[in-house]
């Protein structure tokens, strides 16, 4: 076959590494689906039409009507990005998981959506699912920061939420990283949630002549 023109499906390596709901809160039969629905939607150009029958057929799906619809049920509540209309399945933002050049909103949800969603509600959608990710993000840092000093969420989040943009994501966590492999931490000097989730830029750079924490700090 000629390799021209192809469109490839981008299956981020986040998805394995540091997104634990793929590979621990799915199951396999789960997983298989989800990477199957991206290829479908990177057929249907984004539109997976809710057609069970033809859904199961397309992508050989093993199991009867009953575990498709279960399992489609738990990828959805899973991935809220996996989404669905009267009339079709789709993933927001799909344009970002493919290389294909075409009209489509920059959203990269079905048209109908884009006919029948008047703008307003298309941005307040879009500050929605900003809010959600940057939610997200935080429950992933905060349930990696040290257990004992989980301390004030509702004041961590404020703190961190506050001028935090979608390129800042990345190195939230190397940030995190930084603090949790830093001497501080390892002596037992550990920062209050609350606190380190305020100051959280202070440690993208990090190496250990840079900072030394005391008692008082804490």
């Amino acid at each position: 076959m000629p390799y021209s023109n192809i469109v490839f499906i981008k299956l981020f390596l986040d998805l394995f590494d540091q997104d634990d709901r793929f590979l621990y809160q799915l199951n396999e039969s789960q997983q298989l689906l989800y990477v199957k629905l991206l290829y479908l939607a990177g057929r249907t150009d984004n539109e997976i039409p809710k057609n069970i029958k033809y859904i199961r057929h397309k992508i050989n799906y093993p199991h009867d009507e009953s575990c498709f619809l279960a399992d489609l049920k738990r990828i959805m509540s899973i991935f809220p990005k996996f989404n669905e209309t009267d009339n079709c399945y789709y993933f927001n933002k799909f344009n970002e998981l493919h290389n294909r050049i075409s009209k489509r909103n920059a959203k990269g949800t079905p048209k109908e959506l884009q006919r029948n969603v008047p703008e307003e509600e298309k941005e307040k959608e879009k500050e929605k699912e900003k809010e959600k990710e940057k939610e997200e993000l935080f429950t992933y840092l905060w349930n990696l920061y040290p257990k004992l000093r989980r301390q004030g969420r509702d004041v961590a989040y404020k703190r961190f939420s506050k001028g935090l943009k979608e390129k800042d994501y990345p190195i939230t966590k190397q940030a995190l990283n930084n603090y949790i492999e830093s001497d501080n931490v390892k002596k037992g000097f550990i920062l209050r949630a609350s606190k380190w989730f305020g100051e959280w830029r202070d440690w993208i750079d990090h190496t250990p002549e840079k900072k030394v924490a005391s008692r008082t700090d804490l």
